[in-house]
């Protein structure tokens, strides 16, 4: 999966002002398209935008100003494609948790723990495969203090047992999220977070499985 970033200039005002997610994304809407749309302000509300970053059925929208992005929440109506898309302000990302995608199921534990190392640089950490071993999750004890988006970028241009691997930022769970953002709760968490993620991803799919399968009987839909 490829992930293109169209880039422009970097502002002083707060990032998280000024950034958005647009969800439900459909296929032929791509980053110039969603660069032209949301910087058009008759059209969205918005204005110029540092970047645009688009993957897997969603974008990540950085504007210059945050007025711009208050505007665009404020119109609540978007429409590209025939499609209305789902433009909302991005969910606090868990400080504590990361998630390595791509893994060769067959690398070793102890090789990735040496590349999770040498390339962020980590000590007090531990890593938890999912069921296929294509994905790690790494709980770190301290919140993780270096620039995500250098390390992100570092990662995404080495392989690991010929496999290419994506780090990303995760979400924050029920369980964390009325907690200090610097203190990382590792001892109340009763099963790893993997565990939980999985469970919660494959319960949403099967509710919408079920869901499809009783309006396609019912054409109700």
């Amino acid at each position: 999966m490829s992930t293109n970033v169209f880039l422009v200039r970097m502002p002083v005002e707060n990032l998280e002002e000024r950034t958005l997610e647009v969800l439900d994304l459909p296929e032929e809407v791509d980053e110039e398209l969603l660069f032209l749309y949301f910087e058009n302000k008759r059209r969205s509300g918005g204005g110029p935008l540092v970047s645009v970053e688009k993957k897997a059925g969603r974008a990540l929208l950085v504007f210059e100003e945050a007025e711009a992005a208050a505007r665009v929440l404020d119109n609540g109506h978007h429409v590209l494609h025939n499609a209305e898309l789902c433009v909302r302000k991005p969910a606090t990302k868990d400080p504590c948790r990361l998630l390595l995608r791509g893994i060769n199921p067959k690398t070793s534990v102890e090789m990735i723990e040496l590349f999770v190392e040498n390339m962020m640089n980590l000590d007090d950490y531990s890593l938890h495969p999912s069921p296929g071993r294509d994905l790690i999750l790494i709980h770190l004890s301290q919140p993780f203090s270096k620039d995500f988006q250098s390390v992100s970028a570092k990662i995404s241009k080495r392989t690991l047992d010929g496999a290419k691997l994506t780090l990303e930022q995760v979400e924050q769970t029920d369980s964390t999220n009325g907690l200090h953002p610097g203190y990382c709760p590792s001892q109340i968490i009763k099963v790893s977070f993997v565990e939980y993620y999985f469970r919660k991803n494959v319960s949403f799919s099967l509710s919408l499985t079920n869901n499809m399968l009783s309006c396609i009987s019912s054409l109700s839909c």
